[in-house]
């Protein structure tokens, strides 16, 4: 089923938590059977792949991301929770796709959460948590509700975390409990380029001479750090030494060629303008260079060596800016950790560290 298809998402109030089963099993079925068994206790059955708990921002996100996985529903089926902080009282509402997607939007006091949800996961289920609402050391429902999962998403560029931040989250999950990540989702594209650009020149990767990431914030960028720890951790760079604020000299591995170049990182600061996401990277080496950059909203590669441009490409079939709800579809398709990711992170704060050091 396209799930643009998907009929509109409508909710249905409960009044008690031990109506929600009962109530998604009647609005699972085709509206002539649900009409003909309303009030009664139906058992259907149904393939969920996940549970994912959502903790919004608001009234307003909350809205969002109904839509959006209300949408991914016939894809990505789910039980899913939209967990909303309310003062006091409890309010439900349920909704449930014929072929898809179980969701149920909470609100309740924030330290109820995870006692409320428990009794309502699948058992047999991977859960997963997307963290929205707000920095997660400042609110006390974080902790148990990440306990309750198996992988834990969190947007750092959207919460305002710091590279060392995200990683100190990491390592305070427990220790079933993998992080992720939607700032390393959306480097994809960039990732995918990179690699497809330097392809196109024999030995390109150990001759690179240096790197320039261009981002708002500069080395304060998460995206920037994350793309500079995964090409420093593919490549087997270390960080050396600081030449500036904003730029440091990376050491190759020690089996590389006595004759090989020095090698700088520079991050770029930029204006904001319209995200805060990356706007160009440039890779270059002896007799090449590589560029990524945007191209409206999609991106663009050229390719160079000496002053020939040997490739060329653009188009949308990567774009940087894809939605929340394509982000979402790659991340709920997941299971377990992504040692790529751990590994990109942990470089990223080195390379945080030697740019905070003094000259």
């Amino acid at each position: 089923m396209n799930p643009t298809m998907s009929p509109a998402l409508q909710w249905s109030a409960v009044k008690r938590a031990d109506e929600i089963e009962s109530r998604w099993a009647v609005l699972r079925q085709p509206p002539a059977a649900a009409h003909e068994n309303a009030g009664e206790n139906v058992h259907q059955c149904r393939a969920l792949t996940l549970n994912l708990v959502v903790r919004v921002a608001d009234a307003a996100d909350a809205a969002r991301m109904a839509g959006y996985l209300w949408r991914l529903g016939p894809r990505h089926p789910a039980r899913v929770f939209l967990v909303s902080p309310h003062a006091d009282g409890l309010h439900l509402q349920v909704a449930a796709q014929e072929q898809g997607s179980e969701l149920l939007h909470v609100a309740l006091p924030p330290e109820r959460s995870a006692a409320f949800l428990t009794p309502l996961l699948q058992s047999d289920l991977p859960a997963l948590l997307l963290w929205r609402g707000g920095r997660p050391e400042a609110h006390v429902e974080f902790e148990p509700l990440a306990a309750l999962a198996d992988r834990v998403l969190v947007d750092a560029q959207f919460l305002g975390l710091a590279a060392a931040e995200v990683a100190a989250l990491a390592q305070q999950l427990h220790g079933r409990t993998h992080l992720a990540d939607l700032s390393w989702t959306r480097l994809t594209p960039w990732r995918q380029l990179l690699y497809q650009g330097l392809e196109t020149t024999p030995g390109a990767a150990g001759r690179i001479t240096a790197v320039t990431i261009a981002a708002p914030a500069g080395p304060a960028n998460i995206a920037a750090l994350l793309l500079a720890g995964w090409l420093a951790r593919q490549l087997l760079w270390t960080p050396a030494q600081r030449l500036s604020a904003a730029s440091l000299q990376l050491l190759r591995p020690a089996a590389s060629l006595p004759a090989a170049p020095a090698l700088t990182l520079t991050f770029q600061t930029t204006p904001a303008g319209r995200s805060a996401a990356l706007l160009g990277v440039q890779v270059e080496g002896e007799g090449f260079r590589v560029a990524i950059c945007h191209h409206g909203p999609d991106l663009k590669m050229s390719v160079h060596q000496g002053e020939q441009e040997i490739g060329h490409w653009a188009g949308a079939a990567l774009t940087e800016q894809r939605s929340e709800a394509d982000c979402l579809a790659v991340e709920i398709s997941i299971c377990g950790g992504d040692p790529l990711y751990g590994a990109a992170l942990e470089r990223a704060c080195a390379i945080a560290r030697q740019l905070e050091t003094h000259p």
